[in-house]
């Protein structure tokens, strides 16, 4: 009960410290953020200087590149981590290319701050305290604990673990707590009443949900393959110029310059279809250049202003063949749906999309309307071949985030740690030994199988005991083990210490031996692998995952 009493107390810690630095950050961005509205020619000279102040903090960071909540995720998942400085310069860089009009969000930041912050403190297990810090910032972003308690464990920490559900649950309810007890921070979405009760409307929200799958699939899809265009060119020249793209485009319409979220307003209360429509293409234009060049900035806030604005466009369309659509359903409704149906997809988050929907709305057949919207969104880009962002950002660096922690683990550890000594599991000789003193030794050891060792330890090959007998009774001269694995043996190297369990094990599928030699890069034998031994680790693999998943102390 101590221990019971004692993670909760730190989980609470742990939720209070993150939603402080989270809401800091928010609207420390909105206040610096508030000359964005009032035009000019700012709007065009401050994005290009923040790509400039940006392109100078990555200089400090390793390989260039701006840590975000994709690294949080790799964290929680594969273990390591990075220095605390360095997640401070890339959350920095956040808030000067958000504040400065770069066209990037402030929740994903926000959601890596919290997990950065907290993740160094070591108070809970490492993942766990992680997930708290990320839970504890993202309930206190928007005012919905709910929604971050599920967007962990769906982006976080991949799993339902029930070790780590109470203490990130608790660090949830805390942020969320701080953010309207103690800043007294207003509803995320102001929405009006809205309902949604014909039972043919099923139809136009599941035609909804295969638009918006698609539409996040080539969103995602734009910008990386901005990013793609983009490498080779150094981020002292992509960033200004990606900045002045965006700064044009803001330049006569001020509303898409940041994160967008006075766009959510402006689509919920509705808006001329044209202007929508101008909106819409320039945000996602403005969304692509900046995220594809490589800004430090978050995906979650203008997603979510691009999916109101589509759900507005999509409405509006809509209209057109069905006359009597806005006496039947509220625009609201559609434009709540499509900021959802766009997102989920894109942060491979649908159930916590679905909550979202009805922390905002507080209205359940609106929950249900989006529900349908969200689950034919996300199975439509992924039958596309779609990821989600941090998936891609992720892939780009060769992880595959997707494996479980086991397949992982088989992908990344080497054989090297389970090698025994050669001359205890295997009768390795020199070439020069006649084929008949070979067969006795290995007789003698009860071993099936004759190895070749050459000069200076390097490896030669293989002959198995049936094979050696039947040389030996067919040959009138004597032969030499070189001579016999020459001509009928088996000289291929088998296994390398470099080699993975996964490789090791592909290795090994077609081949009828229980000891198999290893050799190192100059093809010196320096060890054998026991299949035992590998399948051994392979479950011990498997256990760590079900432990983890499944302990709840």
């Amino acid at each position: 009960m101590q221990t019971i009493i004692a993670v909760l107390f730190v989980a609470a810690i742990i939720g209070a410290l993150a939603a402080c630095a989270g809401i800091l950050f928010i609207d420390g961005a909105v206040w610096a953020g508030g000359w964005q509205q009032s035009g000019g020619i700012a709007l065009l000279l401050l994005p290009i200087a923040a790509g400039l102040i940006c392109a100078l903090i990555a200089r400090h960071l390793p390989g260039g590149v701006f840590l975000g909540l994709a690294d949080i995720v790799l964290q929680a998942q594969r273990g390591g981590t990075h220095r605390l400085r360095h997640h401070l310069l890339a959350s920095a860089a956040s808030f000067i290319a958000l504040t400065g009009g770069a066209s990037v969000g402030q929740y994903g930041p926000v959601a890596h701050l919290g997990g950065a912050l907290v993740g160094v403190t070591r108070l809970l297990p490492p993942r766990i305290t992680i997930a708290c810090g990320v839970a504890a910032a993202v309930a206190a972003a928007f005012n919905a604990p709910f929604t971050a308690l599920i967007f962990v464990h769906e982006v976080v920490l991949r799993s339902y673990s029930l070790r780590a559900f109470t203490p990130v649950a608790v660090s949830a309810v805390v942020g969320y707590s701080v953010s309207i007890g103690v800043f007294n921070r207003p509803l995320f979405l102001e929405l009006p009443p809205m309902a949604t009760h014909h039972p043919l409307l099923v139809l136009f929200f599941i035609v909804m949900g295969f638009v918006f799958g698609g539409l996040a699939f080539l969103y995602l899809r734009g910008i990386f393959w901005f990013s793609q265009r983009c490498r080779g060119v150094p981020l002292f020249v992509r960033l200004p110029l990606a900045g002045l793209a965006a700064g044009a485009l803001a330049f006569s319409m001020p509303e898409i310059a940041g994160g967008g979220k006075l766009l959510l307003q402006q689509a919920v209360n509705g808006m001329p279809f044209s202007e929508g429509t101008f909106l819409l293409f320039a945000k996602v234009a403005a969304t692509i250049v900046c995220l594809g060049a490589g800004f430090a900035g978050g995906v979650v806030s203008p997603t979510l202003s691009i999916g109101a604005l589509a759900g507005l466009f999509f409405f509006n369309a809509a209209a057109v063949f069905i006359p009597d659509l806005s006496a039947t359903l509220p625009v609201a409704v559609v434009v709540l749906c499509g900021m959802m149906a766009l997102t989920a997809p894109v942060l491979g988050a649908p159930v916590a999309a679905i909550l979202f929907t009805l922390e905002l709305a507080g209205n359940y057949p609106v929950a249900i309307a989006a529900a349908i919207t969200i689950a034919v969104a996300v199975q439509t880009t992924a039958k596309l071949g779609g990821q989600s962002y941090y998936d891609l950002q992720l892939a780009q660096r060769g992880v595959d985030i997707r494996l479980r922690y086991d397949e992982w683990r088989l992908t990344t550890d080497t054989i090297a740690p389970l090698l025994k000594p050669v001359a205890t599991n295997i009768v390795a000789l020199a070439p020069t030994t006649l084929l008949s003193e070979a067969i006795a030794q290995v007789v003698q050891n009860k071993r099936a199988v004759i190895y070749l060792l050459k000069e200076n330890g390097y490896y030669g090959g293989s002959l198995s005991l049936v094979t050696a007998i039947g040389l030996v009774q067919t040959q009138t001269a004597p032969l030499t083990l070189q001579q016999a694995i020459t001509r009928h043996g088996n000289g291929k190297i088998l296994l390398t210490n470099s080699d993975t369990l996964t490789v090791a094990m592909k290795k090994i599928a077609a081949i009828d031996e229980t000891i198999i030699p290893v050799v190192d890069s100059s093809h010196a034998l320096i060890g054998v692998l026991r299949v035992q031994d590998l399948f051994q680790r392979y479950r011990q693999l498997v256990q760590e995952q079900r432990q983890e998943e499944t302990a709840i102390s």
